[in-house]
């Protein structure tokens, strides 16, 4: 069986001040490794479905534990409270500015984590991971 690849191209999306770059990768590995590269100083926060993937199971145990963060998963969790959860491990780690949050997950880590990114100290880098449709098109973007 043959199987054929393709490259998609995304022009960078210019919204408010800043450029939103979107990536894609053929495999979870693409995407594992390149996520590796952006974890010391960093903040990773996933749910509690995501976080058991067998897929990405590789990918946390290859991070320290005090900078994965695992929620529940659920809409009944996104509260100022997760924030402040979120807001507080990043102080836990003495996050900068120019420290990284990294979200993993559907539609509520991703609006979580974008939040929490930008009122942490005037704003953080933010790197996003959508794994629902609904995040891919929506709470990942803008």
């Amino acid at each position: 069986m043959k199987h054929e690849t393709f490259d998609i191209h995304y022009p960078p999306i210019q919204l408010g001040c800043e450029k939103t770059s979107i990536l894609y990768f053929d495999t979870i590995q693409e995407l594992t490794e390149k996520l590796k590269e952006n974890t010391s100083n960093a903040l990773i926060v996933t749910d509690d479905v995501v976080f058991h993937l067998p897929s990405l199971k590789d990918f946390f145990e290859s991070i320290p534990t005090e900078a994965c963060l695992v929620l529940p998963a659920g809409e009944k969790y996104k509260t100022i409270e997760t924030v402040l959860t979120i807001l507080e491990r990043a102080m836990k780690l003495s996050l900068t500015r120019k420290s990284l949050f990294v979200g993993i997950g559907g539609g509520v880590i991703t609006d979580l984590l974008a939040f929490a990114a930008s009122i942490f100290k005037r704003g953080a880098r933010l790197e996003l991971v959508p794994t629902t449709l609904l995040a891919m098109v929506d709470a990942a973007i803008g």
